[in-house]
């Protein structure tokens, strides 16, 4: 029963199970506890009894409410002394979470702070990337990278393609005053900068359309947004490949940026007015060819000032991640949707009640009062509004 429970909320997995019963009642009986403990028991059966297994998570400074709580789960039943063989490694830039953040209040989590690359360290991986280097230029962008791996190749890239490093008979040259300017151009925006003008004026639309869509898209979609041929874009994209902004897969049929902050890079240059066409592309595309996609649609349409037609697909977002308890996507949603309905709507009224609950599902009790508090103002049935009056006395007793 547990294994259907799990496939009614991530349908994705009942290929992996086969034939199973009917789901339980268990889901709406128990709610988010329950679906954090289903999480568990997953996580469990990678590594049961006798056996060993590590699971690593990646950038867990974005992680979900509910991922949140199945680690915090996860962790006080080990606490409690059950018998798990699974090592859970989750790495998150320190910082983007805060003293308070859930990630730093799991019971027997050990911290193991990765400290800045050291000089031989960072040499090292230059040297993985373009062979022996001038020591000189190894130096220095050690001592400008601060022990950023990232920011170190973005200047070794940098270096190469202004002509400040330049291959001779016997390797590498150093041309004199290059690393002058190096030492002016440290910040990782302006290095990222200097690696996306390079390319040629067309391919700019090939970027910003694949920025749009995320860190991993389809060539299709990208070609989409962009309004250019399939031949183009893939042509664009093989030489951001060259010159280490991602790589392409399947073959040439996804594009995966390098680093998240590339992504980031090009976003910002982009001005309002083209940010909004190309997101306007994206959730037209989407909503065309994806399924189950609702909440990707509905934040782009958002971000292209359509809220009107973001508010269907809001809707249907906020009411899917309600359902499988991912609260943080339901208030997203909700906050969305909001902005699509009338001020003096019964739909309104709808979204406001959704919201409430999210929030205080999430413990977010003040915030999740002053939602409760602005329907309690739209409901004139005295009855409605005691039952408004009845959900705010019970967040303050939580």
């Amino acid at each position: 029963a547990s294994a259907a429970d799990l496939c009614r909320l991530a349908p994705q997995l009942a290929s992996a199970f086969g034939d199973l019963p009917p789901a339980s009642r268990k889901v709406e009986e128990h709610g988010e506890s329950f679906v954090s403990s289903l999480a568990c028991d997953l996580l469990l059966a990678i590594a049961p009894p006798g056996s060993f297994a590590v699971l690593l998570l990646d950038d867990m400074q974005w992680a979900d409410h509910l991922s949140l709580r199945t680690l915090d789960q996860l962790s006080h039943r080990a606490a409690a002394g059950d018998d798990i063989g699974l090592l859970v490694v989750a790495a998150f830039r320190s910082e983007e979470v805060s003293e308070s953040h859930p990630l730093r209040m799991l019971p027997l989590a050990r911290d193991l702070v990765l400290g800045a690359l050291g000089v031989d360290d960072l040499g090292a991986v230059l040297r993985s990337m373009a062979g022996e280097l001038p020591v000189a230029a190894v130096r220095q962008i050690a001592e400008v990278a601060s022990g950023n791996a990232f920011l170190a190749t973005s200047m070794l890239y940098g270096l190469v393609e202004s002509g400040g490093l330049e291959p001779g008979p016997r390797g590498w040259c150093l041309r004199d005053g290059a690393l002058s300017q190096l030492q002016v151009s440290n910040r990782t925006g302006a290095l990222l900068a200097a690696r996306l003008a390079g390319l040629a004026d067309e391919s700019s639309p090939v970027f910003h359309a694949a920025a749009i869509l995320g860190r991993t898209a389809s060539v299709e979609a990208i070609a989409r947004v962009a309004e250019e041929p399939i031949e183009a874009v893939v042509a664009a994209l093989r030489a951001g490949r060259a010159r280490g902004l991602g790589y392409l897969e399947h073959p040439d049929r996804t594009w995966v940026f390098a680093h998240d902050r590339v992504r980031e890079a090009l976003l910002e240059t982009l001005d309002d007015v083209a940010a909004r066409g190309f997101h306007s592309r994206a959730a037209l595309h989407l909503s065309e060819r994806s399924t189950g996609a609702s909440h990707e649609i509905a934040s782009h349409f958002a971000r292209s000032g359509d809220f009107a037609r973001a508010l269907p697909f809001a809707l249907e977002a906020a009411r899917h991640a309600q359902s499988v308890y991912a609260h943080d996507v339901a208030e997203h949603a909700y906050r969305i949707a909001l902005q699509g309905c009338a001020e003096d709507s019964r739909l309104r009224s709808e979204v406001l009640d959704g919201l409430a609950d999210a929030l205080a599902l999430m413990s977010r009790h003040e915030e999740a009062i002053g939602v409760y508090e602005e329907l309690e103002q739209r409901r004139h049935d005295p009855v409605e509004r005691a039952r408004v009056r009845a959900r705010i006395g019970e967040v303050f007793l939580r």
